[in-house]
């Protein structure tokens, strides 16, 4: 028999690991070749010359890092210390899920227009509704990891942290830095 307290662990842990699988399938279906860079790297190293070194290891590596553990820490908290479950464990495990789903739905639409060679924007599917859903579903499925660990621990509000600075990171790093890729680009 599983009880309740596996049960909040287990959803949420089953929710990120679905989302680690669509992460992966998606780099793989993106990756040129082993030597493959990403632009944005191209384009820091530009414009930080000498600096270049820092920047790589602070921006690039360092930050994205510690954004990364602050965000997954809620669900160490809750292996750690046994949540309680209630009916918002299935809510923001169901949450967390239809965010990964939202961005392999993403995923699938982008592979399948770049595929096409139409070139542009792409103005279709969930294209047609927001400009980063990827971005919009990363930023849900940690806000739904920690408001769950959250509310299965009844305190511990600090581990929500991870989903703010997610959000910041998003809205004022990686979105304006691919709308201004995007406008040198394409018309």
């Amino acid at each position: 028999i599983i009880s309740s307290k596996s049960i909040v662990q287990r959803l949420p842990l089953i929710v990120v690991l679905i989302w680690g699988i669509r992460l992966t399938i998606n780099w793989e279906k993106k990756k040129k070749n082993l030597n493959h860079e990403d632009w944005r790297y191209r384009m820091l190293k530009e414009k930080t010359n000498m600096f270049y070194p820092i920047i790589n290891f602070l921006g690039i590596h360092m930050f994205p890092t510690l954004v990364v553990y602050l965000c997954v820490l809620p669900l160490v908290y809750l292996l750690q210390y046994n949540g309680e479950f209630s009916l918002l464990t299935i809510i923001f495990s169901i949450l967390g899920l239809g965010a990964v789903i939202l961005q392999g739905t993403a995923d699938y639409q982008m592979h399948k227009f770049r595929k096409s060679n139409i070139g542009g924007f792409i103005r279709t599917g969930l294209w047609k509704y927001s400009r980063h859903p990827n971005y919009l579903g990363e930023i849900i499925i940690w806000w739904a990891m920690g408001l769950l660990s959250v509310c299965a621990l009844k305190e511990h509000v600090y581990l929500l942290l991870g989903a703010l600075i997610n959000t910041l990171m998003f809205v004022f790093v990686s979105i304006p830095m691919a709308e201004k890729n995007q406008a040198k680009r394409k018309p």
